[in-house]
């Protein structure tokens, strides 16, 4: 038995770029997956800024997080991930 015309398909989301293909249009957390041999996780999409699909890797709020890190903490994270 085949899988009904009326069940979603799902396609994985490698990037924003791809969330506003897929009608994304909000700003805001999103889960992706760049590369399927790992897992998900989830990032800050910029759907507004020159037609949007952007996935924020750094954004300067008000310079009270400092972005002189060590490779270590680049990798960790750091910051909050919707707001600072």
């Amino acid at each position: 038995p085949g899988k009904s015309s009326s069940e979603p398909r799902v396609t994985t989301v490698r990037d924003c770029s791809d969330q506003l293909l897929r009608g994304g249009q909000k700003s805001g957390v999103y889960l992706v997956t760049p590369d399927l041999r790992s897992r998900s996780f989830q990032v800050l999409c910029d759907m507004e800024l020159d037609a949007g699909g952007w996935t924020l890797l750094q954004r300067r709020q008000d310079g009270g997080v400092s972005f002189n890190r060590t490779w270590d903490e680049y990798r960790s994270g750091f910051g909050e991930l919707d707001g600072g």
